[in-house]
Protein backbone atom coordinates (compact mmCIF):
# COMPACT_ATOMS: atom_id res chain seq x y z
CA UNK A 1 0.00 0.00 0.00
CA UNK A 2 1.77 3.22 -0.93
CA UNK A 3 0.07 6.87 -0.52
CA UNK A 4 0.76 10.17 -2.88
CA UNK A 5 0.76 13.14 -2.27
CA UNK A 6 0.61 16.55 -4.07
CA UNK A 7 1.04 20.44 -2.78
CA UNK A 8 -1.12 22.94 -4.77
CA UNK A 9 -2.69 26.44 -4.50
CA UNK A 10 -5.69 25.22 -6.53
CA UNK A 11 -6.94 22.43 -4.58
CA UNK A 12 -9.33 21.28 -7.40
CA UNK A 13 -6.06 21.34 -9.90
CA UNK A 14 -3.63 19.50 -7.58
CA UNK A 15 -6.77 16.83 -6.78
CA UNK A 16 -6.75 16.63 -10.77
CA UNK A 17 -3.25 16.13 -11.31
CA UNK A 18 -3.27 13.51 -8.48
CA UNK A 19 -5.95 11.59 -10.08
CA UNK A 20 -4.15 12.05 -13.49
CA UNK A 21 -0.90 10.60 -12.08
CA UNK A 22 -2.60 7.83 -10.59
CA UNK A 23 -4.66 7.07 -13.69
CA UNK A 24 -1.52 6.62 -15.26
CA UNK A 25 0.14 4.55 -12.91
CA UNK A 26 -1.95 2.06 -13.41
CA UNK A 27 -2.62 1.87 -17.19
CA UNK A 28 1.44 1.26 -17.43
CA UNK A 29 0.61 -1.19 -14.78
CA UNK A 30 -1.76 -3.23 -17.01
CA UNK A 31 -0.20 -2.39 -20.20
CA UNK A 32 3.40 -4.25 -18.49
CA UNK A 33 1.25 -7.51 -17.32
CA UNK A 34 -0.38 -7.13 -20.82
CA UNK A 35 3.03 -6.85 -22.33
CA UNK A 36 4.62 -9.52 -20.25
CA UNK A 37 1.50 -12.43 -21.41
CA UNK A 38 2.09 -11.52 -24.70
CA UNK A 39 5.71 -12.07 -24.94
CA UNK A 40 4.84 -15.31 -22.85
CA UNK A 41 2.37 -16.14 -24.95
CA UNK A 42 4.44 -15.62 -28.30
CA UNK A 43 7.46 -18.02 -26.60
CA UNK A 44 4.56 -20.71 -25.57
CA UNK A 45 3.04 -20.58 -28.92
CA UNK A 46 6.35 -20.93 -30.59
CA UNK A 47 7.23 -24.11 -28.49
CA UNK A 48 3.74 -25.49 -29.44
CA UNK A 49 4.68 -27.43 -32.36
CA UNK A 50 7.84 -28.49 -31.57
CA UNK A 51 6.35 -30.07 -28.58
CA UNK A 52 3.40 -31.77 -30.57
CA UNK A 53 6.06 -32.82 -32.60
CA UNK A 54 7.56 -34.35 -29.69
CA UNK A 55 4.42 -35.94 -28.66
CA UNK A 56 3.53 -37.58 -32.04
CA UNK A 57 6.85 -38.95 -32.47
CA UNK A 58 6.61 -40.59 -28.75
CA UNK A 59 3.15 -42.31 -29.30
CA UNK A 60 4.63 -43.62 -32.86
CA UNK A 61 7.68 -44.87 -31.44
CA UNK A 62 5.32 -46.37 -28.33
CA UNK A 63 3.02 -48.08 -31.57
CA UNK A 64 6.12 -49.50 -33.39
CA UNK A 65 7.79 -51.44 -30.36
CA UNK A 66 4.41 -52.81 -29.66
CA UNK A 67 3.92 -54.02 -32.74
CA UNK A 68 7.17 -56.12 -32.84
CA UNK A 69 7.22 -57.31 -29.54
CA UNK A 70 2.86 -57.92 -29.42
CA UNK A 71 0.68 -55.87 -27.82
CA UNK A 72 2.65 -56.60 -23.52
CA UNK A 73 0.46 -55.28 -20.71
CA UNK A 74 2.04 -54.08 -18.05
CA UNK A 75 2.81 -55.79 -14.51
CA UNK A 76 1.38 -53.91 -11.83
CA UNK A 77 4.98 -52.78 -10.92
CA UNK A 78 5.76 -51.76 -14.06
CA UNK A 79 2.50 -49.19 -13.99
CA UNK A 80 3.29 -47.56 -10.58
CA UNK A 81 7.21 -47.41 -11.64
CA UNK A 82 5.87 -45.83 -15.22
CA UNK A 83 3.63 -43.58 -12.98
CA UNK A 84 6.18 -42.79 -10.66
CA UNK A 85 8.64 -42.07 -13.47
CA UNK A 86 6.14 -39.66 -15.75
CA UNK A 87 5.16 -37.72 -12.56
CA UNK A 88 8.70 -36.65 -11.77
CA UNK A 89 9.69 -36.25 -15.70
CA UNK A 90 6.91 -33.61 -15.75
CA UNK A 91 7.73 -31.60 -12.49
CA UNK A 92 11.03 -31.90 -13.27
CA UNK A 93 10.56 -30.42 -16.97
CA UNK A 94 7.98 -27.55 -16.10
CA UNK A 95 10.92 -26.59 -13.51
CA UNK A 96 13.11 -26.80 -16.07
CA UNK A 97 10.92 -24.48 -17.93
CA UNK A 98 10.27 -22.00 -15.32
CA UNK A 99 13.97 -21.69 -13.99
CA UNK A 100 14.87 -20.88 -17.89
CA UNK A 101 12.27 -18.31 -18.00
CA UNK A 102 12.96 -17.18 -14.82
CA UNK A 103 16.82 -16.41 -15.99
CA UNK A 104 15.29 -14.02 -18.66
CA UNK A 105 14.83 -11.54 -15.60
CA UNK A 106 17.45 -12.93 -13.13
CA UNK A 107 20.82 -13.90 -12.77
CA UNK A 108 21.92 -17.73 -12.01
CA UNK A 109 22.39 -16.75 -8.25
CA UNK A 110 19.29 -15.05 -7.60
CA UNK A 111 17.77 -16.88 -4.42
CA UNK A 112 14.33 -17.70 -6.75
CA UNK A 113 16.87 -19.43 -9.08
CA UNK A 114 18.66 -21.17 -6.61
CA UNK A 115 15.52 -22.82 -5.14
CA UNK A 116 14.36 -24.29 -8.39
CA UNK A 117 17.76 -25.62 -9.19
CA UNK A 118 17.77 -27.17 -5.30
CA UNK A 119 13.98 -28.64 -6.25
CA UNK A 120 15.74 -30.05 -10.15
CA UNK A 121 18.64 -31.50 -7.96
CA UNK A 122 16.14 -33.00 -5.46
CA UNK A 123 13.54 -34.62 -8.61
CA UNK A 124 16.91 -35.77 -10.24
CA UNK A 125 18.04 -37.88 -7.38
CA UNK A 126 14.43 -39.18 -7.24
CA UNK A 127 14.47 -40.05 -11.03
CA UNK A 128 17.62 -41.95 -10.59
CA UNK A 129 16.23 -44.23 -7.90
CA UNK A 130 13.06 -44.93 -10.16
CA UNK A 131 15.01 -46.01 -12.89
CA UNK A 132 17.55 -47.71 -10.68
CA UNK A 133 13.91 -49.98 -9.83
CA UNK A 134 13.15 -50.09 -13.37
CA UNK A 135 16.30 -51.53 -14.62
CA UNK A 136 15.59 -54.67 -12.54
CA UNK A 137 11.97 -55.26 -14.50
CA UNK A 138 12.40 -57.83 -17.83
CA UNK A 139 13.43 -55.52 -20.90
CA UNK A 140 10.14 -55.26 -22.61
CA UNK A 141 8.45 -54.07 -19.86
CA UNK A 142 11.72 -51.55 -19.12
CA UNK A 143 11.30 -50.49 -23.14
CA UNK A 144 7.62 -50.07 -22.55
CA UNK A 145 8.01 -48.00 -19.22
CA UNK A 146 10.31 -46.12 -20.81
CA UNK A 147 8.31 -45.43 -24.21
CA UNK A 148 5.19 -44.77 -22.27
CA UNK A 149 6.82 -42.14 -20.19
CA UNK A 150 7.62 -40.20 -23.18
CA UNK A 151 4.12 -40.41 -24.46
CA UNK A 152 2.66 -39.51 -20.79
CA UNK A 153 5.41 -36.58 -20.13
CA UNK A 154 4.55 -34.92 -23.60
CA UNK A 155 1.19 -35.18 -23.39
CA UNK A 156 1.12 -33.95 -19.88
CA UNK A 157 3.68 -31.45 -21.09
CA UNK A 158 1.30 -30.21 -24.14
CA UNK A 159 -1.99 -29.75 -21.92
CA UNK A 160 -0.04 -27.72 -19.53
CA UNK A 161 1.69 -25.77 -22.29
CA UNK A 162 -2.50 -25.14 -23.62
CA UNK A 163 -3.82 -24.37 -20.33
CA UNK A 164 -0.83 -21.86 -19.60
CA UNK A 165 -1.76 -20.57 -23.49
CA UNK A 166 -5.46 -20.47 -22.27
CA UNK A 167 -4.29 -18.40 -19.24
CA UNK A 168 -2.23 -15.73 -20.99
CA UNK A 169 -4.96 -15.36 -23.79
CA UNK A 170 -7.48 -14.49 -20.78
CA UNK A 171 -4.90 -12.22 -18.73
CA UNK A 172 -3.67 -10.10 -21.75
CA UNK A 173 -7.32 -10.03 -22.92
CA UNK A 174 -8.55 -9.28 -19.64
CA UNK A 175 -6.30 -5.87 -18.94
CA UNK A 176 -5.80 -7.12 -15.15
CA UNK A 177 -3.19 -5.75 -13.30
CA UNK A 178 -1.85 -5.83 -9.53
CA UNK A 179 -2.66 -2.31 -9.18
CA UNK A 180 -5.45 -0.52 -7.60
CA UNK A 181 -6.34 2.77 -6.60
CA UNK A 182 -8.09 2.93 -3.57
CA UNK A 183 -9.24 6.31 -2.51
CA UNK A 184 -9.59 9.00 -5.43
CA UNK A 185 -7.86 12.57 -4.11
CA UNK A 186 -10.28 15.15 -3.65
CA UNK A 187 -9.75 19.04 -3.55
CA UNK A 188 -10.20 20.66 -0.14
CA UNK A 189 -11.47 24.29 0.61
CA UNK A 190 -7.56 25.09 2.12
CA UNK A 191 -4.45 23.84 0.27
CA UNK A 192 -3.43 20.42 1.13
CA UNK A 193 -1.06 17.87 0.49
Amino acid sequence: FRSLSYQGRDPVRAAEILNAVVGQYVRQNIDRKAEEASKSLAFLQEQLPQLHAQLDMASTRLNQYRSQVGATDLTEEAKVLLQQTADIQSQLVQLQQKRDDLLRTYKPGADVVTTLNQQIATLQAQAGEVDSRIKRLPRTQQDIVSLSRDVQVNTDLYTAMLNNIQQLQVTKAGEIGNARIVDYAMPAIKPVS
